[in-house]
């Protein structure tokens, strides 16, 4: 598994297949969407790749940091994702002046600059300041970017089926 921490040093080598958020630990819920990740990512002829943010974005945003109780070391993360079959691990070095990118700017980096085709994100997973992109903004937007949303359902630490919702017609469960 490729480790990049500079999105700015990546060069697109091949489409990528992309799942996002903080990933403060593998719990099983995490498992599940990244294990999705992967099957799509074969399907569809893309890497697997998934970008996680250091520091948590609690710590930057001041939500109750001192509270925040990381399942797992980067260290212990790394090695579980790379077992699930990722194929690129971006980690992002989350600031101030990075929580403040719209959600419209945030996927254009996303879609344009790392060449990100498939999207596949947690049932509640949100983006962007002030945490405005969510699925529906995917699915806005997916149409004029170039790219392809899905929606990993889970429910607490089970899961009651991975249903992904595929464009353009969003035929329902799979």
């Amino acid at each position: 598994m490729l480790v990049v921490n500079n999105l700015e040093e990546y060069r697109k080598s091949a489409p990528l297949a992309l799942t996002m958020g903080s990933y403060d630990g593998v719990h099983l819920a995490h498992a599940e969407i990244i294990t999705a990740l992967v099957r799509e990512a074969k399907e569809r002829q893309c890497l697997a790749t998934l970008m996680t943010f250091d520091p948590h974005p609690r710590m930057v945003l001041n939500k109750d940091p001192d509270k925040l109780k990381l399942l797992s070391s980067n260290r212990e993360k790394r090695g579980m994702l790379e077992a699930l079959g990722l194929d690129i691990l971006f980690v992002v070095p989350f600031d101030k002046e990075f929580s403040n990118q719209t959600a419209a700017e945030f996927l254009g980096r996303l879609v344009q600059g790392m060449g990100v085709a498939h999207l596949v994100i947690g049932y509640n997973h949100r983006f962007g300041k002030d945490r405005e992109g969510d699925y529906a903004f995917f699915a806005a937007n997916d149409r004029t970017m170039a790219f392809y949303g899905s929606r990993n359902w889970t429910s607490g630490f089970g899961s009651d089926g991975c249903f992904l919702d595929q464009n353009p017609a969003f035929v329902g469960k799979r």
